[in-house]
């Protein structure tokens, strides 16, 4: 549940942030993205508590953790990102670069503020807290 909430959120900044960049006028694209079930160290010991058959299940519907890195190297490089970047601004992408439909949350506009407002919030209490200058507004 943590994982999926957190996904969310990563929709919701990036959307925001993409409105701002655009707002500014910046050649910049904002996207969000779910690199795929990995395996690797830690999901090897997660899956040690499932018993034998649905371990083997799952190991075998598992991308590799060089798979789980293409969705992030499509985002990061792909060329056809900057040539359709209508396709791409503010979206969440799933394996392997694939535009997903959003979450019904992603369009409401309260719910995308109260994240960003809350996130700056706490990042500049944070900082406050350690001496740090504060966030400056968008």
């Amino acid at each position: 549940m943590r994982y999926s909430l957190s996904k969310v959120a990563s929709l919701l900044f990036a959307k925001e942030l993409q409105r701002r960049f655009d707002k500014q006028g910046l050649n910049i694209i904002s996207v969000s993205l779910h690199p795929g079930g990995a395996r690797g160290v830690r999901t090897d010991s997660a899956l040690d508590v499932l018993a034998g058959f649905m371990k083997l299940i799952m190991r075998r519907i598992m991308i590799s953790e060089d798979e789980g890195s293409f969705t992030s190297l499509f985002a990061a490089t792909a060329k056809e990102i900057r040539n359709k970047p209508d396709l791409y601004r503010g979206k969440f992408l799933v394996p392997f670069g694939k535009v997903a439909p959003p979450h019904p949350v992603t369009e409401n506009e309260r719910q995308i503020q109260g994240l960003w407002d809350n996130t700056t919030k706490e990042v500049n209490r944070y900082l406050a807290k350690n001496g740090y200058t504060p966030l400056l507004d968008w």
